[in-house]
Parts: C-alpha cells; structure tokens; sequence
C-alpha cells in the first residue's frame, strides 16, 4: 500500500481533550467513532447528520430502473417520467426504503504543506492564500464550539497513514481513506450505490453544503462490528507529528483575558 501521492500534505486532527490526544497519538487508546454516531451527534465541521444511511422517504417516490441494454440517462428519465417501461427493464419500487451502512470513520482536515510553516510553536500561513486560513480556522472552530477551545495534532500525511492504515489492518480492519468529495447525490442515487455494493461513494460524499468543510476520512470496517466506539491501541504515531497544539476561539481567549485582568 503507498502513501506517496499525501507526500506533500499535512493532516489535522482535532480532540475533545489533551488528554485524548495524547492517548491517541502514543496509541494507548485509538478512539474511532462509529457512523451511526454522527446520525445523532455532529458539530460544525463534522456536521453531515445522515451519513451513512440510505433511504427514499415515505412522502418522496421514487424508483430504480435497471435496463437491459446501455441507456443513457435521458433515455431513462423519460421512461421514468412517460413511466413507460420496456419488457426487458426491471424496475423497483424504492419508496420507503432505508438502510444504514456499518463502519466507523475517523476524520481529519487535509491541507498542502506550502499553505503555511510552523516557527516556534506557532503556525505561520501563507499570506497570499487567505482561502487556506479560512478554512483551516473553520476546521478548529468546529471542534471547538462546544467547550470554547479544542488540542489538534498535525501529522505528516504520508507517515501518519502509514503507521494507521499498515496498523490497523495488522489488527483486522478492512479501510479505505482519502478527500470526502462534497455533491449533492439524490435518493435514486444513493440506492443504486448501495446495491452495487459501492460503499465508498456513499461514505466518500458529502452534500455540497459541506464544501467548505475539506475533509479527509478514513473508513474501516471488521467483521465482528457492534455500533460501538473503536478502542484499540499499540499503534504510535508520535514519529509522524509535525506539532501538537491548542486552539482557543477568539470568544473563549477574550473571556479569559477579561478573567484574569479582573
């Protein structure tokens, strides 16, 4: 398996505590969320809260028509809007269904390496690319909108997917990784991908409201799966950090400034 194409990449992984990024970068304990989790919970960034299912509602019909010769799209909007079908298509009914994909993904932000330097503990951005600073901070205050502040670590790409991808396998996992691709994808869609077992375009796509978001994810399943946290360790990832730092919201570091000038 080869990493090269992340070469020239970091990732950002941000966390609840210092204590939990700590655990998770020496490997004590690899905290991975479920995808059933994100269908309840979510915050800023991670906000996508019907990832992972696939459904057609009650109240929106909907059909899937597989044609026996190649058709074009055009050709099978029509039938499906004349609802003229021929006696070679098989069509189904998909109204009402639902089901949800099993897995658990752990989520990062994935930026170039030339988008900023790091000079004593302080991160230094390009200042002819405002875009990547934007999204960088839209990335931390997501995570950091409940508690005011939030610890992320930054990896070097290529290490860290190493060490996790290589690691995690050795333990039993099956994965896929990479950038979430943000487009809208109808019910139909989503359907047809999940009977033609193409997961990953499920899990890899986020509706474009998301764009902002940059994410890059990696994907695992196992085949003794519970709708449980992952919770393994023994993997360290303490060779591939760039830096490990806080993050304070301009609204929590000016509620402490005020604090402490009293």
């Amino acid at each position: 398996m080869s990493f090269e194409q992340y070469r020239n990449y970091y990732l950002i992984k941000a966390f609840g505590n210092k204590q939990h990024r700590d655990d998770f970068n020496s490997g004590k304990e690899i905290y991975i969320n479920s995808v059933e989790f994100f269908h309840n919970h979510g915050n800023l960034f991670q906000g996508d809260f019907e990832g992972g299912i696939v459904q057609q509602p009650d109240n929106s019909p909907g059909k899937l028509i597989f044609t026996k010769e190649h058709q074009s799209l055009e050709q099978i909007v029509n039938k499906y809007r004349s609802n003229q079908y021929s006696a070679d298509d098989y069509v189904v009914d998909t109204t009402g269904f639902k089901a949800f994909i099993s897995g658990h993904i752990c989520c990062f932000a994935l930026f170039p390496k030339s988008s900023f330097i790091f000079c004593d503990n302080q991160i230094v951005f390009n200042e002819n690319d405002a875009t990547i600073q934007k999204e960088f901070y839209n990335y931390l205050n997501g995570y950091a909108q409940d508690k005011g502040y939030t610890f992320f670590s930054v990896y070097d790409a290529e290490a860290f997917l190493q060490l996790f991808c290589e690691g995690m396998m050795e333990k039993g996992y099956a994965l896929c990784y990479g950038p979430v691709d943000y487009h809208s994808m109808t019910a139909e869609e989503r359907i047809r991908n999940y009977q033609h077992g193409n997961i990953q375009s499920i899990v890899f796509t986020k509706d474009s409201r998301f764009a902002y978001q940059k994410e890059f994810r990696v994907f695992l399943q196992s085949h003794n799966y519970k709708n449980e946290p992952i919770k393994e360790s023994g993997i360290d990832f303490r060779s591939s950090i760039v830096c490990s730092l806080a993050y304070l919201t301009p609204e929590y570091y000016k509620s402490i400034s005020n604090h402490t000038a009293e």
